[in-house]
Parts: C-alpha cells; structure tokens; sequence
C-alpha cells in the first residue's frame, strides 16, 4: 500500500527476501578468518586451496542465461524454493562452487547431509542443503560427482559462508567462505573406488580457506527459466483515502477472442478496484472504456454493499511499461466512477493510482470454451480460469459468460488426471467435478450437475494445458426452479495457472 514513487526499489528488495522461506537456519556469532592474502577483486572469487593453490578467478555473467559451471544464480523453482549458486571455474585450477538456500545477509553452515551436495530435482531441490564443492578437474561430465570434494558432514565435511552483500537490484553479491571437502578415492583408470588393507573406502579431505568472492553478477532464474523479481505493487485513492487492498490479482481472461488481464485490488472489506487492460495495448496515455463487454480498456469501482459498480467515465490510464515478455505492466490512473446505467447516482474519484504489477506472459487468446444447451449453441465472449483453495485442495474454475448473460462453469481439482469422472452437484472436500449453469443472468447460484460426466482427454501439468469434455443435466438443488436444461457437446482447451 506504499507509493511508488518514492519506495519502488526499497519494496522490491523487501517483498523477494520475505519471498524467501526459512529452512535454513541462519547462524549467530562471530566468523573469524585466519590472516590472509589480498580480498578478491570485483567480480571474482579468491580462495587458498590447500594452502598450495591461489585460486583467483573472475566469474562470469551468463550470456545465455543457462545454469552453468562458472557464474551466479539466484534459483527460484515452482514450488517457492529459492537457493544461490555461485562458481569459479579456472582450466587449471578446477572450480569453487557454492549452494546457499534460503539466501539473505548473514551466515550459513555449508555441512551438508549429503555427500553429492545438490539432490536431484524431482522435488524441486526443496531437500537440498548448503555446501561447498572443489573440483581439481572441473569437469561437468565423467563422473564428476566421484571426483569432487563436497563438504559432507558425515564424513568430516564442513564450512560456512558469510554473505555480506545482497544487492537485489544490481543482482550482486559479496562475502568470505572456507569449507572442508572430502570425496572417495577412485582409481583414475577404472573410476572404482579404492579400499585400504581392512577393505574400507578411503576418503581425501581437502581445505577451502581464505575464500572471499567480491560483487559477483548473478542471474534470477525460475526453475532454470529467466526470470526477474516478482512485482506486487499497487496504490490508489479513493475519494482522497487511501484504498486499502487485501489482495491484487492480475488474472488470465480470454473475451471475444482477445487477451486480457484483469488486474483486481481487494480490501479486506471486500471493496474492489479493478482495471481491464488488453494485452496488445502497449505503452502510452489512453482514455478508459465507460462501457465494456469485457475485452476493452476500463476501469470499475464497487464498494461491496450491494450496489452497482461504477466505471470510469471520465479517466485515463498512463502504461509506461508494459512488457509481455517477461510479464511486467507499469502504469497510473485516475477515473471518475458513475453508473453508465444511471441507476446509481453515487460519484466516486479514484486518484493517485499507481502500480507495478507481475502477470503470466505466456496469457494469450488461447482458451477455448464450446458447448450446447438444450440444443442451442452455447457462445461465450468471456473466459476466465481461476485458482483457489477448498480445505487444503486446489481447486480449477473455468467460468464463461456469454453476451446475453448466460453463464457456464466447470469446477474441478487441479490435480485431475486423464479420464473421465461422475459430476455431483456441490463441492464438498474438493476433488469433486461440479458444473453450474445460470440461462439468464449471468449469475450461477442453484442450477448444477445433477447427473454428467466431465472426460480430461489431455493434461500438460508442467505447462497447465488442459483439454477435455463435459455434459450435464442442470438442476435446481433447492427444487425452486422446476426447469431442467441439458448441456451438451461441451468442450474446453484453457491454460490452467500455477
């Protein structure tokens, strides 16, 4: 709820470390480090290595923003895990890397339960530790992992590192390391491990001291994807008060065959501000819509108390930035909300809006809703696909609007699978299939799936891309309404939303 204008970077910088979970346990006390050579130039990494090799080495940023041996990369996977990886890579010398999870100012244990170091990512490295790694021969492939030296615990492993510097706008960071690695002995030839007389493995340990590494570049990533921080920003007032939002969305919307987002700021009240902005508009000053049938430029007011919404008649919306490649749209507004109807004489003045918001870029016109009810063809010119939560279960909405207000929806758990289920009509723990259909006006209440079959014929769960089928008999579950309406040839292609 601050402005913009003069905390922009500031809330950016706090809104990614509160982003970051706490599995890691931040040590206190104090970190000492032995008398050493001179600290690391900008951009590189310096480190004693056994007290033989003066590791030196500047690391790279990416040029193709891939996960690499050499560079920096604050890791963001689907699930909200955030770790840092950082790697010096010399063709002589190997390569110093380092995980931290959880990243923030401070210091951290780099003794790890694991003698690999990373785990594998089927569970998106929520189970990974930080640690340090050496290896002589830098390698990425041949077994690297036999060959390095990883600071596993159980084995005598350990180190910590001490961030100094996190600068989550410049995307640097700086701070001392020195960890003990340890790896089997294999043979070079073979690549088996070597037993001694009593027919044990033998481990070689190694020291990592005097480590520092000073303003190194690092790269945001989303499950090794690119990606940038995570914007949230909204301000507005209305009639000269703060609006004090609970929530802002920026969802996905399909209507009359355009992309849309609908950016809607709640208040814990339930009082909405919302802006409808059509995703090719592009950057510049242009007048809001007083009249929409959901795919132009507009704006709404609607205090929750049971009256009607009042759009923007006069107002304008300045987008400064609105870029649909990385999903960031930058802009302030202002309108005056009347009743284009006239059968609310109240005026309200939304001022001194402004936001910096994050959306999907890959939102596009490609959600498709078909069906037919009681033989007439079903057309809507609004699709939007929702997520929420019902007792611990996520739970899709696919809801549909057509120009004469009649309206479809198909509810279902966002773990469904390929096949073909039973509809019920209620929600009841959240993995049922419910349909609801209103004929008039626009508003679902008691006419739902008494009988029917919902088929998923296709379901992409990495990318969201779900298609399938549907038909139903519409009922009234409180007996009020004695019509019943056959939906059918009912059929959806939507993107479902993380």
């Amino acid at each position: 709820m601050k402005k913009l204008k003069s905390m922009r970077w500031g809330l950016l910088a706090f809104f990614i470390l509160q982003c970051i979970a706490c599995d890691d346990e931040l040590l206190t006390g104090q970190f000492s480090q032995e008398t050493c050579f001179d600290s690391a130039e900008p951009s590189k990494m310096r480190a004693n290595i056994d007290e033989l090799i003066d590791f030196n080495v500047e690391i790279l940023e990416s040029t193709d923003d891939t996960y690499s041996l050499n560079g920096g990369f604050m890791i963001t996977h689907e699930n909200g895990f955030q770790h840092l990886y950082i790697g010096a890579l010399d063709d002589n010398d190997g390569i110093i890397s380092m995980d931290i999870t959880n990243p923030e100012v401070g210091v951290f244990d780099l003794g790890t339960s694991n003698e690999h170091g990373f785990v594998d990512n089927a569970n998106n490295h929520e189970l990974l530790e930080s640690f340090g790694l050496y290896n002589p021969s830098g390698s990425g492939s041949g077994g690297q992992i036999e060959r390095s030296y990883v600071s596993y615990a159980d084995q005598g492993g350990s180190g910590q590192v001490k961030i100094t510097e996190l600068d989550l706008v410049n995307q640097l960071v700086s701070g001392t390391f020195s960890f003990i690695g340890n790896r089997l002995q294999v043979d070079p030839v073979s690549g088996e491990v070597i037993l001694d007389g009593s027919g044990n493995s033998i481990m070689e340990t190694i020291e990592v001291s005097c480590g520092n590494f000073n303003s190194v570049p690092y790269t945001f990533l989303l499950s090794g994807e690119t990606t940038g921080p995570v914007f949230n920003d909204f301000y507005a007032e209305v009639n000269s008060n703060e609006f004090m939002e609970n929530t802002v969305t920026v969802e996905r919307v399909t209507a009359n065959g355009s992309a849309i987002l609908y950016i809607k700021a709640i208040s814990i009240s339930g009082k909405l501000l919302r802006i409808d902005i059509p995703k090719d508009l592009g950057e510049g000053t242009f007048p809001f819509e007083p009249i929409s049938d959901g795919s132009k430029l507009t704006a709404l007011y609607n205090n929750n108390n049971g009256s009607e919404s009042l759009t923007a008649n006069p107002g304008t919306i300045t987008i400064s930035n609105f870029d649909v490649v990385n999903g960031v749209v930058e802009a302030t507004f202002s309108f005056t909300g009347t009743d284009p109807f006239g059968i609310d004489p109240r005026v309200v003045e939304v001022t001194e809006g402004e936001f910096k918001l994050s959306f999907d870029p890959g939102a596009g016109p490609a959600d498709t809703f078909e069906a037919t009810v009681d033989g007439v063809a079903y057309e809507p010119n609004s699709i939007i696909v929702a997520k929420s939560e019902f007792l611990g279960v996520n739970v899709i909405t696919i809801s549909t609007l057509t120009e004469d207000n009649q309206s479809l929806e198909l509810i279902f758990p966002k773990s469904i699978e390929v096949g073909s289920y039973d509809m019920v009509p209620n929600v009841v723990i959240g993995d049922e299939k419910v349909g609801l259909y209103s004929p008039d006006d626009g508003i679902v209440t008691s006419l739902r799936s008494n009988t029917g079959t919902l088929t998923v014929t296709s379901y992409n769960t990495m990318t969201g891309e779900i298609e399938g089928t549907f038909e139903f008999e519409a009922t009234d579950i409180f007996g009020q309404n004695p019509n019943e309406y056959s939906v059918t040839s009912g059929l959806f292609s939507v993107v479902i939303p993380d």
